[in-house]
């Protein structure tokens, strides 16, 4: 990507080349410029994917540099960045053509990265967005708080729309694993019935029987797949978090997402049982060894351990659970793990990944008055630890 850096003076120029991202898909190739002139010339004998622009560049009235550069390439993202206090004030270059508007002092390389982003995806959607003009998106585009204008909207939407589509599909699994659930049933049944026969060779008995074996394990497979795509809404019950991650695990292990990697799980004994919706668990449990299972790849092992949390006294009943997912990956780094449970933050292809699975493991702790934390060491592998308390008032 080459990025038009077009900053007061050489010290600004510095100053945002330092800021932006590097050893990535967006670290752009930069040309400068300090004044508009040269910025102009750049745009006319270049090729441009997106320009950064100084907000407080030195420019005729006659001539704002903004409105300048738009003209002179109406089809490329223009970023401003300024130094300016009012909000207000700050705002107002997104009507006048600006993608987005960052302060100078919010320049690092994650925010650039995410803004960059965003400013990209947009430019194959802005006749559709222009498109749609009411009030209500005139308001969502330029009113009210600036992170609800019109390019952190387009953002978030762009990213959010895969989730949709997921959705949609996991309507339609649940659909044709129902279907593929009758099919295994009367395979079963007439494999049964051919087994009751007297004169099966030994070795077609031996055969068969395998074959309803293999069917069995289908079926339940496909009957946890089911479970899993067909529940209906959240519904919080006492719930055997040994069991319902088994049969999570189980349906994982079938998937070949997950075949390079050894899943593998060890349960305390008496584990109390917690206020939990199953279908939220068993999304955490997805969501962490999906994460996992990229993080260890081409191959690696899962650890799932689940312990009782001891009470206040040695005489109390268990506090509540930890459970820990501990892989053999490479680990995180120390830049990126105060990064990890924020939206839209990945370290892969922005393009494949939404960066939302931890923030999503992370609400689900918290809605269920639980903590988790990470602890990790580079190159050993990284630990996720949740601990989630017991109802307060248990049955009796």
């Amino acid at each position: 990507m080459r990025l038009l850096l077009v900053a007061r003076n050489e010290a600004g120029v510095r100053q945002v080349r330092g800021a932006l991202p590097r050893g990535d898909s967006l670290a752009p190739e930069v040309v400068t410029a300090t004044d508009l002139g040269t910025a102009l010339r750049h745009l006319a004998e270049d090729t441009v994917d997106l320009i950064l622009l100084d907000l407080d560049l030195p420019s005729d009235q006659d001539q704002p540099a903004l409105e300048t550069l738009k003209a002179q390439a109406p089809s490329v993202p223009i970023l401003v960045f300024t130094d300016r206090p009012d909000e207000a004030d700050a705002r107002t270059p997104l009507p006048r053509g600006a993608d987005d508007c960052l302060h100078r002092s919010d320049l690092t390389p994650q925010v650039l990265r995410h803004a960059m982003w965003s400013a990209i995806e947009r430019t194959g959607l802005g006749q559709a967005a222009e498109a749609v003009d009411t009030p209500a998106i005139r308001t969502a585009r330029w009113g009210g708080d600036p992170l609800a204008g019109e390019p952190r909207l387009q953002q978030t939407l762009s990213r959010l729309a895969p989730l949709a589509r997921k959705a949609s599909v996991g309507h339609l699994t649940g659909g044709v694993a129902h279907e593929v659930n009758n099919l295994l049933c009367a395979l079963s049944n007439q494999l049964q019935v051919l087994q009751l026969r007297d004169d099966l060779a030994p070795d077609l008995a031996a055969t068969i029987e395998a074959m309803e074996g293999w069917v069995r394990r289908a079926a339940g497979s496909v009957g946890a797949l089911l479970e899993y795509a067909l529940r209906p809404q959240e519904t919080r019950s006492l719930v055997d978090v040994q069991a319902v991650t088994s049969r999570m695990l189980l349906l994982l292990r079938g998937n070949s997402q997950f075949r390079h990697m050894e899943l593998n799980a060890e349960f305390a004994p008496a584990l109390p049982w917690l206020d939990l919706d199953e279908a939220t668990w068993e999304h955490l449990v997805f969501e962490l060894v999906a994460n996992a299972a990229e993080a260890i790849a081409p191959k690696g092992s899962l650890w799932i351990r689940a312990r009782p949390l001891p009470g206040c006294t040695p005489t109390s009943p268990p506090a509540g659970i930890e459970v820990c997912f501990e892989d053999d990956g490479p680990g995180i780094s120390a830049e990126h793990r105060p990064l990890v449970f924020e939206p839209f933050f990945t370290t892969r292809d922005a393009g494949d990944h939404l960066g939302l699975g931890l923030t999503f493991v992370r609400s689900i702790v918290r809605a269920h008055r639980g903590d988790i934390g990470i602890e990790t060491n580079q190159p050993t592998g990284t630990r996720i630890i949740i601990r989630l308390p017991t109802p307060d008032d248990p049955p009796t």
